[in-house]
């Protein structure tokens, strides 16, 4: 969600002249194969610098980076904490510990580790855009946008966290929505400004009824939500009328979702190292007349590249139910559960077009089978919260608070990235302690892999939707585990994230208008286990029956709305 991005660690410990000639000449070997990517034979070798120089930070701090790299997370801690046991004030290695403990999704420890170099080193370079993300995974986002405006005040052209700073606006009401709206509009006027003397007239064939090019620039070609929704549609659709460009910008290994994908597209373009104008030129060169944007503000995403215009319509879909602020994007596709008509369309420099749904679902095939309700054998009613921490608002947990004061016995599970922290799981339940919450009735997980995850479902009757910022994924994650959601219809788009999912399975009476009706709905839905029995029984086979999962009707509502923007742009 929130993005780390390659950073060069400063004040990294360096060779010592005093030390023996032997020594150094094995660091010099040590760094020397490490700078031409022979990891193996470098960590060898730094091992042989501790065996005669036990205190050799130099040599600590590149095992605990070479380790890191590999994925040995453990290893790499220690090697850093080995370090710090020497010199506690080594910036360059409690900048290390901090990247490992991101990795190994901690970031309580990391945001420790941070604070302490800037105690140490104010002027540290990219240190507030590094505690700006663990601010927010904790959930303190005033925090984490003050971290962001301070990072961008010092770099005014780090266009990343720009935009993450705009995607953590949609997680509270710190802005209203004409605000928020004026925010990214903004930051597209600010680019489209820069962009205009780059823009390039397209040369394509104004036929309005040809085969049409769609290209879909995105960093989550991979085992990642978006991909759950927007593999359906690749499979179902037309391919005599539409040929399909996959842009796939990301650097990540890929993986299997990515094989699948590159065997539906028709043309799959590695271009993760280009730039913005190389990437612009790319797309021209390949004649695309509708290019989509699957990110929006989300982590890794190209709208910089958009501001080029390097397409003759381009569209913002499914990665982020907000405009993006460029003129240059044409449309955004939504519903009008997302974006009910006459109510949004003044907080989008794109043009609304609204299908009949915003997307379509493709289970995980690994989805183990719906449980029994765990309250039959429990005695009471679990809540759950699968949801990322950092959308668990104050009024969220205000309302949750209230709910299981009204539903006795009752007990709520969090899903928290760092939960495995005792501190961070301890701050979790203070929060409703300090609410009248008994801490015996909050129960915290960590991060879960993606299979253990789905089980955990097995432990939950009802699942609670957070707000502003609803869920999309998670929430029809928990339906096709059987698990009914609650959720609070709200003012923007990612507000109403839940409230089309539940519709079409005919749950719409679990959608709340206020938090005093979220919290009626919640128990009253809690009070009566047959029903919640019944409904957990049949709710997958519901799900699969319903147009959330109607792959080819949903294509043929897509493709519809692309040739109608085509003929449209023709026509003009």
């Amino acid at each position: 969600m929130f993005s780390l991005f390659g950073r060069k660690v400063r004040a990294k410990p360096q060779l010592d002249p005093s030390r023996s000639a032997d020594i150094n000449d094995l660091l010099r070997r040590a760094d020397a194969l490490r700078e031409n990517s022979d990891s193996s034979g470098a960590l060898q070798l730094y091992q042989k610098v501790l065996e005669g120089d036990p205190k050799c930070l130099h040599a600590m701090y590149w095992l605990a980076a070479l380790y890191e790299e590999a994925g040995d997370l453990q290893k790499a801690k220690e090697y850093c904490e080995r370090g710090l046991a020497i010199d506690p004030n080594q910036i360059g290695l409690l900048l290390r510990i901090g990247n490992v403990a991101i990795r190994a999704l901690d970031p309580i420890f990391a945001l420790q580790c941070y604070e302490r170099v800037a105690r140490l080193d104010p002027e540290a370079p990219d240190l507030d855009a590094l505690m700006a993300d663990q601010f927010c995974l904790m959930g303190r986002i005033e925090e984490g946008l003050a971290a962001f405006d301070r990072a961008i005040a010092r770099n005014p052209e780090a266009v990343t966290l720009q935009s993450n700073r705009l995607f953590v606006l949609n997680f509270s009401k710190l802005l209203s929505p004409v605000e928020l709206f004026q925010e990214h509009r903004r930051w597209g006027a600010l680019h489209q400004s820069k962009a205009l003397s780059l823009l390039k007239v397209e040369s394509v064939t104004l036929d309005p009824e040809k085969r049409l090019r769609i290209g879909y620039v995105s960093p989550d070609f991979r085992d990642h939500p978006v991909a759950a929704f927007y593999e359906p549609m690749l499979e179902a659709r037309d391919k005599k009328a539409f040929e399909i460009f996959c842009f796939d910008t990301s650097p990540a290994v890929e993986d299997a979702v990515t094989a699948r994908l590159k065997r539906s597209a028709d043309v799959w373009q590695c271009v993760t190292d280009m730039g913005d104008q190389a990437l612009a030129e790319t797309i021209r060169k390949s004649r695309i007349d509708i290019l989509v944007d699957l990110s929006g503000h989300t982590k890794g995403n190209r709208l910089s590249m958009f501001a080029l215009k390097p397409a003759p319509i381009q569209v913002t879909w499914l990665g982020y139910l907000n405009t993006t602020g460029l003129t240059a994007m044409d449309y955004r596709i939504t519903d009008g559960y997302l974006d009910p008509a006459g109510e949004t369309e003044h907080l989008h420099t794109e043009t609304l077009c609204r299908l009949p749904l915003h997307s379509c679902f493709l289970p995980s095939p690994q989805s183990p089978p719906v449980s029994p309700l765990p309250a039959s054998t429990s005695g009471h009613i679990t809540f759950g919260s699968m949801n990322q921490w950092p959308k668990v608002s104050d009024e969220v947990k205000d309302t949750w608070a209230s709910l299981l004061k009204r539903v006795d016995r009752s007990q709520l599970l969090i899903v928290a990235r760092g939960g495995q922290n005792p501190v961070f799981r301890d701050h979790i339940i203070g929060e409703f302690m300090l609410r009248g919450i008994e801490a015996a009735r909050i129960r915290v997980s960590p991060a879960l892999d993606f299979l253990r995850f789905l089980e955990l479902f097995s432990e939950i009757d009802i699942s609670l939707d957070p707000f502003p910022y609803g869920g999309g994924t998670t929430t029809m994650q928990s339906l096709w585990m059987g698990v009914p959601v609650v959720t609070l219809k709200g003012a923007t788009a990612f507000a109403r994230n839940s409230v089309g999912l539940l519709s079409e399975v005919g749950l719409e009476q679990l959608v709340a208008i206020t938090p005093g009706g979220y919290v009626a709905t919640a128990a009253e839905c809690a009070g009566n286990l047959a029903h919640l029995v019944e409904l957990r029984a049949g709710l997958r086979e519901r799900v699969a029956a319903s147009s959330l999962m109607d792959a080819p009707q949903f294509c043929e509502s897509l493709e519809s709305a692309y040739r109608s923007m085509w003929r449209k742009y023709c026509a003009a």
